[in-house]
């Protein structure tokens, strides 16, 4: 049985820092709210329009740009004002202390490295660039399969960064590629998962965002900006709206976009609370209670063991391409722990990578 958690801090859940490393010139400026409902239709409108960090029954805790404030308040004249911004709560606490994130990947490292395994390991590895952030970054996918008799294999996607501001996500999928085209040919799971997928790793979804430390991209909350049911023509930032076109040319059966540090693996429907088709409702449950059972995490529907949150990859995956998608919450106390706690949370999570790859 996965363990049961409880509320999300929505603070931690939005920890930006400063630091060596990496820019810190175009966070976001971001207000948070707490707010009561009136009723479960107010709620539903809260829970649609906005980005929610925390609900318990009627009380929410909502984060948005402070240059929409005025308008929620407005809207909301219940809501009480937490924070002006949120980026101040972690200067008070000196979060920001020099050189304290040494030991993370910086944006310019992560594509370094990948290029480097590419020229390492040319017979399994290939680097595909679909595209460019708006700010002119590079957005890579790395391919990792053995490459003789590649036809026919069953596609995986692995992500993590979608969200910025989450740094630890990134070295868990950098160690996973490591591990994989190291132990080709000597161990015998890393071998059998190459022989038998294809394994694309985005390390990196919202690059801008990682840049600035920023669960914002250029303004835009990545993880509520893909289309889905509701909403099917929703206009995507050029990073999601690339990543979702790559997506297309592939045949990804299976999906998982790492998050943290909500210790919750999570399965569609992120946008209501209706179940995925009956028909697909046991492949969910079945894949998630395998990785939370690994991992000690909580499993379950996103809109139920979380939160309402429209325009998920989850959500859309499912939607427009029938993928097994789900939304991984790593451990650990803060989005980027100390470098020395990395390795405990990292081995800790990786048991669950391998039976994501090897369900399919």
């Amino acid at each position: 049985m996965a363990r049961r958690i409880g509320a999300i801090g929505f603070v931690a859940l939005l920890l930006v820092f400063s630091g060596s490393g990496f820019a810190a010139s175009k966070r976001s400026l971001l207000s948070s709210f707490v707010v009561q409902a009136h009723s479960f239709a107010e709620l539903r409108t809260l829970v649609s329009g906005y980005d929610i960090e925390q609900r318990s029954g009627l009380r929410v805790e909502v984060i948005i740009p402070a240059a929409q404030a005025k308008n929620f308040q407005q809207r909301f004249p219940q809501a009480k004002l937490v924070e002006k911004d949120i980026h101040d709560v972690f200067t008070r606490k000196d979060h920001a202390l020099p050189g304290w994130r040494d030991g993370y990947h910086t944006f310019d490292t992560v594509v370094s490295e990948l290029n480097q395994l590419v020229q390492q390991y040319p017979t399994m590895a290939t680097l595909e660039n679909y595209g460019s952030s708006q700010e002119g970054r590079q957005l890579l996918a790395l391919k990792i399969t053995n490459k003789t008799g590649s036809v026919g294999k069953p596609e995986v996607l692995i992500t993590s960064s979608t969200h910025g501001n989450e740094i630890a996500t990134p070295e868990l999928t950098l160690t996973a590629i490591h591990q994989l085209l190291s132990g080709y040919g000597t161990d015998s799971r890393m071998t059998a998962m190459l022989d038998n997928h294809i394994i694309y790793i985005i390390p990196v979804v919202c690059p801008d965002g990682y840049i600035n430390q920023d669960r914002y991209t250029n303004g835009l909350d990545p993880n509520r900006d893909y289309p889905y049911p509701d909403q099917p023509n929703h206009t995507s930032n050029v990073a999601i709206s690339s990543e979702m076109t790559w997506f297309a040319s592939k045949h990804i059966v299976g999906s998982i976009d790492i998050h943290s540090n909500a210790q919750m693996v999570m399965y569609p429907w992120a946008y209501t609370e209706d179940q995925v088709a009956a028909a697909d409702l046991p492949k969910f449950e079945k894949i998630s209670d395998v990785l939370a059972q690994d991992t000690g995490f909580q499993a379950g529907q996103i809109s139920r063991i979380l939160y309402i949150a429209v325009g998920s990859s989850a959500d859309y995956w499912y939607w427009k391409h029938g993928t097994v998608a789900l939304g991984f919450e790593m451990g650990g106390d803060d989005f980027a722990p100390d470098p020395s706690q990395l390795p405990d949370l990292i081995n800790g999570t990786l048991p669950a990578l391998w039976h994501f790859v090897e369900n399919f």
